[in-house]
C-alpha cells in the first residue's frame, strides 16, 4: 500500500531535512516508511518533477521547493525532526558525520545530543572536524557553568578547533578550561595546547614561558609532562 497524499508531503518534508542529496535508505530512516511503501510515493515525486534522480541518490529538482518545504515547517517542528532523524541515523549505524549534521539543526543541549557527543567526538573530530567544531560549539552553549558534561565537550572543541587551525579561538578556549579544571590530565593536554598555538604562531617567548609553567604543574607527570617537551625543543 502506497502513502496518501498527505503522508507524501510528510515524506517530502523528511527529505527536505536530509539536505540537497539523499539516499533513499536515509529517507526511509527519516521517515520511518519503510523502501516498499517509499517506492510509489517517490517514484510519483519524479514523475511530477518534484524530485530527480542523481546517480544512486535522489535531489528535489529545483532547490526552491525544498526552500519552500523546509521553511514552511515550523522552527520547533522543524528542530524536533531534526532531532528524530539524527537519533534514526544513529540507531540504524549510519556514518557519524551525518547523525552531527542533523543535530546541528536539533535544539541545543538536548540530554540525548550531549551523551552521543560524549560517545562519539573523538571520532567525529577525525572524520569531519569542521562540523565536529560546530556542533560542540553549539552543544557548549547550550549547557549551564555546572553541568559536568560542559567540561568534557569543551576539552574535545579545543581539540577540533586546534585540528582546523584557528589558534587564536584554541588558545582562548584552553585557557579557559585549565583554569577551571582539576584534572591533571586535562590540565597537560590544556598546557600543550598553550605552549603549541604560540609556537606555531612564532611566538616563542610566549610559547616557552607557557610550556616551562606546563612542565612545572603539578599532576605534569608521566606522558602528560613529557608532551610539552617536543614543542620546547622545536
Amino acid at each position: 500500500r502506497g502513502l496518501s497524499p498527505d503522508q507524501a508531503v510528510d515524506m517530502l518534508r523528511a527529505a527536505t531535512l536530509l539536505g540537497t542529496g539523499f539516499s533513499v535508505n536515509d529517507l526511509s530512516i527519516g521517515s520511518g516508511c519503510t523502501i516498499a511503501v517509499l517506492a510509489a510515493a517517490v517514484e510519483e515525486a519524479i514523475a511530477a518533477g518534484v524530485l530527480a534522480e542523481s546517480g544512486d541518490r535522489l535531489a528535489f529538482r529545483h532547490g526552491l521547493i525544498r526552500q519552500a518545504l523546509y521553511d514552511g515547517t515550523p522552527v520547533s517542528l522543524r528542530q524536533a525532526l531534526h532531532g528524530h532523524a539524527a537519533r534514526a541515523l544513529a540507531d540504524a549505524g549510519a556514518p557519524v558525520a551525518r547523525v552531527a549534521e542533523q543535530l546541528l539543526h536539533a535544539p541545543s543541549g538536548d540530554g540525548w545530543t550531549v551523551d552521543w557527543l560524549q560517545r562519539n567526538a573523538h571520532t567525529l573530530i577525525a572524520r569531519a572536524p569542521a562540523i565536529a567544531a560546530n556542533l560542540l560549539e553549539q552543544a557548549v552553549a547550550g549547557l549551564p557553568d555546572a553541568d559536568p558534561s560542559r567540561d568534557l565537550l569543551r576539552v574535545c572543541l579545543v581539540r577540533a578547533l586546534a585540528l582546523l587551525g584557528r589558534r587564536e579561538e584554541v588558545e582562548r578556549l584552553a585557557g579557559r578550561v585549565l583554569a577551571a579544571t582539576t584534572d591533571p590530565a586535562v590540565a597537560a593536554e590544556m598546557s600543550w595546547h598553550l605552549a603549541y598555538t604560540p609556537a606555531g604562531a612564532m611566538r616563542h617567548e610566549e610559547a616557552r614561558a607557557a610550556i616551562e609553567w606546563a612542565m612545572a604543574a603539578p599532576g605534569a607527570d608521566g606522558r602528560g609532562g613529557a608532551r610539552p617537551q617536543a614543542p620546547l625543543a622545536r
